[in-house]
């Protein structure tokens, strides 16, 4: 019954809910970050809840959601990836909220914050030992090889049209370009 699950996390129940012993299981579909409950412990789901769904889906064939490194608070991290279509087949797109981004994702509470945009096919995450969070990206359109980036909350590492869902672009009305540098 998953939907693309292309991120799976398992953190210690308590650090999640309070409930002590055990461990939550989350999946990263498409569409939302999931719970899977086995509620009579046979290793077996039984339940999926919504943690949360605060992104935007435009049915796309290409808008993946990836992830799921933790922070030593238990904050989830995903990537979403821009959309592409016809005729211009090669020029991506974010037709849906937060596409082109990386947010971070409470499991307590759902509350989703968007972190940092500019990213076209962002489909790695990982933390290394000091905590930070890295992203590699898939080269295309705006971006000529594949890069890696540190995590910085704020940053825009260069695909434009993730810039249609910050405050600033949205009140003045403006439209990113997909062939003008910004």
């Amino acid at each position: 019954g998953l939907d693309e699950g292309l991120g799976l996390k398992v953190l210690p129940a308590a650090l999640v809910d309070g409930r002590g012993a055990g461990d939550a299981l989350f999946v990263l579909q498409r569409g939302e970050l999931s719970r899977l409950i086995d509620l009579d412990d046979d290793g077996r789901c039984d339940r999926i809840e919504t943690v949360s769904s605060g992104w935007g889906l435009s049915g796309n064939y290409h808008e993946f959601a990836f992830g799921l490194p933790a922070d030593d608070a238990g904050r989830l991290y995903v990537t979403l990836n821009v959309g592409f279509g016809s005729p211009r087949w090669w020029v991506g797109q974010s037709w849906a909220p937060w596409r082109g981004w990386c947010l971070r994702i409470d499991p307590r509470t759902g509350v989703t914050e968007p972190l940092a945009s500019g990213l076209r096919s962002p489909c790695g995450l990982g933390r290394d030992a000091a905590g930070r969070i890295y992203i590699t990206d898939n080269q295309g359109d705006w971006l000529p090889a594949c890069p890696l980036h540190v995590l910085q909350e704020g940053a825009f590492y260069g695909h434009p049209t993730s810039l249609a869902w910050h405050d600033d672009w949205r009140s003045a009305g403006a439209l990113p370009s997909d062939s003008l540098p910004v």
